[in-house]
């Protein structure tokens, strides 16, 4: 039996990184460009992006934004929000890192 490797859905790692570079090569001065860190978890890509953005918003809701939170203590460009994002409006995070409805 072989091991097998299942990617979840979405583009691969050399893709994003692709298209962040197709965002920094468009002209836009580093200091007018936003980036939104989605399920930021400790911010390894918040501290990637903080670099090439002017302004951050890392989301992430629950335990790790703790972790976040104390590294993004010192980026000056990063704001770390509560909140889960989704397609669902009816759902929302509360402080305690539960889901309610």
């Amino acid at each position: 039996m072989t091991a097998t490797t299942v990617r979840a859905k979405g583009p691969s790692r050399a893709d994003q990184l692709q298209f962040l570079r197709d965002i920094l090569d468009s002209g836009v001065p580093p200091q007018r460009r936003i980036a939104v860190d989605a399920g930021a978890n400790r911010g390894d890509w918040t501290d990637v992006l903080r670099g090439c953005f002017g302004h951050v918003i890392a989301v992430e809701p629950g335990g790790e934004r703790r972790a976040l939170k104390t590294r993004a203590a010192n980026w000056g460009n990063v704001a770390v929000v509560d909140a889960v994002l989704g397609h669902r409006r009816a759902r929302w995070c509360t402080s305690a890192g539960r889901l309610s409805a």
